[in-house]
């Protein structure tokens, strides 16, 4: 299984984020594609577009953000792999107080992991790991590159209010990483099994960017 998962990873083929580009976008998200990735012949298709609201703690600060994201459950290898796609992360107009103690990797492996451990899961009742089971077909994937950035706009007129928001950026980047759910005591835990394998342009685009730095997410 480990063996299957590296070979998936590497064969990743990335294609565009369609609100990806580099620096900041002067208009929010409203939809995203997400990466292609090996899924299969009973591959269901990505669902519609979905958020949660989950809270990230850091630095003794309690950050709540809306992730929006796109799962689907593909069939490889004859065993049903769990796939989400992380679209974006919209943290507010309160202000993003984690922002000064997390960097753009530890957001979306946060994010991440709080949505793949709610209860039921993402995919429906019944298709978490039973008792005392952990399993380790779970694939995250989200743009390689992200911006930190406020909206609207900044037009040079004042807007109230802002909202601080994590966004795809840098073109045709893809990073997958596979992730371990284990079921204790009726409780998901999830960790990373495997650092990300990048695809589509190989780096990020060099600073500066116009309104912010796109920061690679795909390491660590």
């Amino acid at each position: 299984m480990r063996t299957l998962f590296i070979a998936l990873l590497l064969f990743c083929v990335g294609t565009a984020y369609t609100s990806a580009q580099a620096g900041l976008p002067k208009s929010p998200p409203t939809d995203f594609t997400p990466c292609a990735i090996p899924a299969g012949g009973c591959t269901e298709p990505w669902g519609a577009l979905q958020s949660r609201t989950v809270i990230l703690t850091c630095g003794g600060n309690t950050c709540p953000v809306t992730v929006w994201f796109k799962a689907r459950i593909a069939c490889v290898g004859g065993a049903n792999f769990y796939d989400l796609s992380i679209g974006w992360v919209d943290a507010g107009t309160t202000g993003w107080t984690c922002g000064s103690c997390m960097n753009a990797t530890q957001v979306i492996q946060a994010v991440t992991q709080q949505l793949l451990q709610l209860n039921p899961p993402l995919w429906g009742a019944g298709t978490g790991p039973n008792p005392d089971e952990c399993r380790t077909t779970y694939r995250a994937q989200a743009g390689g590159c992200w911006i930190q950035g406020i909206y609207p706009f900044y037009d040079g007129a004042p807007h109230i209010p802002e909202s601080y928001w994590w966004v795809p950026c840098g073109g045709e980047v893809c990073c997958v990483r596979p992730w371990q759910v284990c079921n204790r005591f009726g409780a998901y835990i999830a960790t990373p099994t495997g650092p990300g394998a990048a695809s589509g342009t190989p780096e990020c685009p060099a600073p500066p960017q116009p309104n912010g730095t796109c920061y690679s997410v795909c390491s660590g």
